[in-house]
């Protein structure tokens, strides 16, 4: 999994600082190209999912988010990312779960057309 993880992150890190800002994660999920195929938006938000959901109980804590965003070596703005996790959590539960999850994805697919 740590193999997966590395090259998400290589994918999501467009200008090769090593470091993953919010701008290169949006565009990621906004992207429909990966390694010159077409692959649907899906696809990658079951792997960003996983990514999110370190403990693999299926849903992801706002401190599992902040965990894996800020293991991605960049200064988050927390508020950002606060802002970030409201919108993916639907229904305001205090976590997201991977229908959530995969609606916000579904959501971006579309405006993305």
């Amino acid at each position: 999994q740590g193999k997966e993880l590395d090259n998400l992150i290589r994918l999501m890190d467009k200008d090769g600082s090593g470091e993953i800002s919010l701008d290169e994660l949006a565009g990621v999920m906004l992207s429909r190209k990966k390694m010159e195929k077409e692959v649907k938006l899906s696809e990658v938000g079951v792997e960003l999912f996983k990514m999110f959901d370190s403990d693999g109980e299926g849903e992801i804590s706002l401190d599992e988010m902040i965990e894996t965003l800020q293991g991605l070596g960049k200064n988050w703005d927390m508020e950002d990312i606060r802002n970030f996790f409201q919108v993916l959590d639907a229904d305001g539960s205090g976590s997201v779960d991977y229908e959530e999850f995969m609606s916000f994805i579904a959501d971006v697919e579309a405006m993305s057309k």
